[in-house]
């Protein structure tokens, strides 16, 4: 088995997996972190947009701080939910390389789940994924659909925050270009 470099530096890196994998391997990992991107957008504007609404339409909080904070809170939620098996796939296939030079095993039942797949086993049970539907098989039958959630308490924890932070800035910058759009306004009809 070869030995694992560790280079340092990004021009190592892409370097190393340029000369081992080829071009292919720097776009590893590519496909599910832009469908992480997607549903992560999609999930937390709406979120946040509806439960704000809500909030204010059912007259439980006011236009307000304390509104933009649960509603973020909620924002954040879905989000973690809906991306979290990207996540996860995104992981394991950038983490594939490593696994082969460690000399990684399959956990109890992956092989199985390999074959049920339409996959190999490769030799020394090392786990090679052809794809990001193949992870997804994979992890689903031989882990169950709540390894999609691995992590998950992290992931919520950061974004909880960023939600939150992101949201307050939104909002304060909304308010204060609603302000100027109202101002030209007047100008122009005095």
């Amino acid at each position: 088995m070869e030995s694992v470099k560790q280079e340092t530096n990004v021009a190592g890196r892409f370097a190393d997996i340029f000369a081992r994998e080829g071009v292919r391997g720097l776009w590893r990992g590519v496909g599910p972190t832009t469908s992480r991107a997607a549903v992560v957008a999609a999930a937390q504007l709406s979120t946040y947009d509806q439960v704000k609404m809500a909030l204010i339409r059912h007259r439980i909080l006011d236009d307000n701080a304390a509104n933009y904070l649960v509603s973020s809170l909620a924002s954040a939620t879905s989000a973690c939910l809906v991306s979290n098996p990207f996540d996860v796939v995104r992981t394991r296939l950038m983490s594939q390389r490593r696994l082969l030079q460690t000399g990684g095993v399959i956990a109890a039942g992956e092989a199985d789940a390999l074959a049920a797949a339409g996959g190999a086993v490769p030799s020394a049970n090392r786990l090679i994924y052809r794809s990001s539907l193949h992870c997804l098989a994979v992890t689903v039958r031989s882990e169950s659909p709540a390894a999609l959630y691995k992590g998950f308490l992290p992931s919520l924890s950061r974004m909880l925050v960023w939600n939150f932070v992101f949201f307050q800035i939104y909002e304060a910058l909304m308010k204060r270009r609603r302000r100027q759009l109202q101002l030209q306004r007047e100008s122009l009809t005095k």
